[in-house]
């Protein structure tokens, strides 16, 4: 079996124009993501949560709820 990691990317708002005071940002809307083996799945997500608690922890621990921290993509 595989597993698919997938997130939305992009904006899903209305768009006018460039130079428009409200609706500015990209048109543009998708998926992605990767796919791994279910096999490889648990360890891969915990390399990724060491991962992550190593390069943000000053921001994590700041955060009011440290457990559901999340960086977004257009921070």
């Amino acid at each position: 079996m595989l597993l698919a990691y997938i997130d939305e990317i992009g904006e899903t708002g209305a768009f006018v124009a460039r130079d428009h005071a409200r609706f500015n940002t990209s048109p543009a809307f998708g998926y992605a993501g990767f796919v791994v083996p279910a096999a490889h799945a648990r360890r891969f997500a915990a390399e990724m949560h060491q991962k992550k608690q190593q390069l943000f922890r000053r921001e994590i621990q700041a955060a009011a709820h440290p457990g559901r921290w999340e960086r977004k993509g257009a921070d």
